[in-house]
């Protein structure tokens, strides 16, 4: 009997024992299983918040740049719109004094057409440039933040099968 009680004792305090480690074991696993995910919501948001801070950045300059190339698009047009006017009033002055000016200046007034319209069709075509490469910035970002947005996802899996292959 009094054998029979020591083994049962014994028993029980390997039970103990062995109850504790796996209580210390669960909870060294609840830890660690906490830790990434704090880990893994930092880098989140640290991606994030990286990825707005560059999306500012890039608009800003892509605003700065349309911007500088509207204003450089309004001097050269101002000052065509100056020159031509100038011309044209030259002309007005010239078609009282002598008939054969006349003609000399309804050239170059029409060459200065051509080239306001030449202008006109530069503007629109880097106007079009300039809003296709801003829609193909805007598609190039988006497909790295999808390729990001994946590789989290990869991560996830890979953290979730390293954790279900632990259990």
């Amino acid at each position: 009997m009094n054998n029979w009680n020591e083994r049962k004792d014994k028993w029980e305090r390997r039970k103990r024992k062995d109850e504790e480690r796996q209580e210390e074991e669960r909870k060294r696993w609840k830890k660690m299983i906490e830790d990434l995910k704090r880990e893994q919501e930092e880098e989140i948001k640290r991606r994030k918040t990286e990825e707005k801070e560059r999306k500012e950045r890039e608009e800003g300059a892509r605003e700065e740049m349309k911007q500088k190339h509207e204003e450089e698009i309004k001097v050269m047009m101002k000052k065509h719109e100056d020159e031509a006017r100038k011309q044209a009033e030259e002309l007005n002055d010239f078609r009282e004094r002598k008939e054969q000016h006349v003609q000399e200046y309804k050239q170059m007034l029409e060459e200065r057409q051509k080239q306001n319209e030449m202008l006109e069709k530069l503007y629109n075509h880097l106007k079009e440039e300039k809003e296709k490469e801003i829609r193909e910035q805007k598609n190039k970002k988006e497909k790295e933040r999808q390729e990001l947005l994946q590789e989290i996802e990869k991560l996830k899996n890979k953290k979730a099968v390293l954790l279900c292959d632990h259990f």
